[in-house]
């Protein structure tokens, strides 16, 4: 790439930070304040020949995260824990195959397309060391059978999961419209469907996860009466 190239790049970067925040003051309380932030923006959007998708692109990202070596898409169960975990943050989520193997994107409002995919990695864990566990456990005829029962124990640990997280899931109108613009310009045939509206805010949803595992990590021991302490004695 060249020089001149690289400096349009960065004019246009630097262009589009600076219409983020016209828009940001044109919600102002302020009708002047706001009037004249839309105008400065409508101005470097023409001059820079940029549309309003492109300024609500850059408000998503995308986290991409290396899942196999298989050229073939992903079992199920695997997909419907990508599902699950996209929706309690807010994003989308699709598998990209092919030689180089399986990946998985997610396609979020920024910070929330890493923290999905850190939250699957931490249940693609659990979930293949409890598959695992339970199987072990169980007497299971024939490798059709016990592949067959492996499936239908993920699938069901996922629909627990489902559960605990359904009422965090969601995302913010905004962050939709952000998702939507990012993905039809660097996913053009992905397909994305109207999105849940998030009830509680990402804030409600940390203070959730935070007080489960503090709560988690309690002892609570039976405290002895005088009796026992005599017995001890």
């Amino acid at each position: 790439m060249s020089e001149c190239a690289i400096a349009d790049m960065d004019k246009r970067a630097r262009a589009l930070g600076r219409i983020k925040k016209c828009f940001a003051l044109a919600k102002s309380s302020n009708p002047h304040e706001a009037e004249a932030a839309m105008r400065q923006a409508r101005k470097l959007m023409d001059k820079f020949k940029l549309e309003v998708g492109d300024v609500r692109a850059t408000q998503a990202e995308e986290f991409s995260l290396r899942i196999g070596k298989a050229k073939s898409v992903p079992p199920q169960w695997i997909r419907m824990l990508s599902m699950t975990v996209s929706k309690a943050f807010g994003c989308v989520s699709f598998y990209s195959y092919g030689p180089n193997g399986q990946s998985l994107i997610f396609i979020g409002e920024i910070g929330s397309a890493e923290m999905s995919a850190y939250a699957y990695e931490v249940l693609i864990r659990q979930l293949k060391d409890s598959k695992r566990k339970y199987l072990s456990g169980v007497s299971v005829q024939g490798a059709v059978q016990r592949r067959r029962a492996g499936v239908m124990y993920a699938e069901a640990w996922i629909i627990g999961v489902h559960k605990r997280v359904e009422e965090f899931a969601g995302v913010t109108e905004e962050g939709e419209r952000a998702i939507h613009a990012y993905t039809q310009r660097h996913y053009p045939g992905v397909p994305i469907t109207k999105m849940k509206r998030r009830k509680l805010d990402m804030g409600a949803y940390r203070a959730y996860i935070q007080g489960k595992r503090d709560g988690e990590s309690v002892s609570l021991h039976k405290p002895m009466g005088r009796e026992e302490h005599m017995l001890l004695e």
